[in-house]
């Protein structure tokens, strides 16, 4: 594992989840122009570093729908804890898939895709994310408990195909990393990218449930 790598993500990510905390405690109606901010960013990267004409035809298509889709919740079925328990999902499996898929994970899962996705990763990335989400819940009583595994097991199959869907744009345009822009990570797309594919989820879940 390459430790001072982990450890610049380490400091890009609490910085990043310093900011959302910000948002969701005390500028919860300001939270859409954070969004904005970020699908802005993830479209000028598509812009300026993806290559490929059909392939940045087909980004900016699935980019302009999953804003939508997150627009369309945020008017019409925004709840904050749910958003934010999506959020926790997506952060706890990102993070634990890397820490263990970088120590332990000799299996690939997509060699060519995304080479640093191993089965090992991604088991421990799904176990710490249950337990950890689980506990959170417990403690602030996020979201109901009859639907909390479900929802968990949801949104990780969401993150984990919105993750591998970025790498194949990436690998197709022949870059590692959307963009410099944060530390650690790569691109702005290069860090939400779970999310971007979790907000057609998010959507059509509400969409069904309410």
């Amino acid at each position: 594992m390459d430790y001072d790598l982990l450890k610049t993500r380490f400091i890009s990510s609490s910085f990043i989840i310093i900011i959302f905390l910000i948002f969701f405690i005390y500028l919860r109606d300001l939270i859409n122009l954070l969004f904005i901010c970020i699908y802005l960013l993830t479209f000028y990267e598509v812009y300026k570093n993806f290559t490929r004409k059909k392939i940045i035809f087909f980004l900016y298509i699935y980019l302009i729908l999953s804003f939508l889709c997150l627009q369309l919740y945020i008017y019409l079925y925004i709840n904050i804890y749910e958003l934010l328990f999506v959020f926790l999902i997506i952060a706890n499996f990102d993070t634990f898939s890397y820490l263990i898929g970088a120590s332990f994970g000799y299996r690939k899962i997509f060699k060519k895709i995304s080479p640093n996705k191993s089965y090992l990763g991604l088991f421990g990335g799904v176990f710490f994310t249950i337990i950890i989400v689980f506990y959170i819940n417990y403690l602030f009583k996020l979201l109901e408990y009859d639907r909390i595994i479900y929802l968990i097991f949801f949104y990780i199959f969401l993150s984990f195909c919105g993750d591998v869907l970025e790498s194949l744009f990436k690998r197709i345009s022949l870059i590692k990393n959307s963009s410099n822009f944060i530390p650690g990570h790569g691109g702005i797309f290069d860090r939400f990218d779970s999310f971007i594919f979790c907000t057609y989820g998010l959507f059509a879940y509400n969409v069904i449930y309410q």
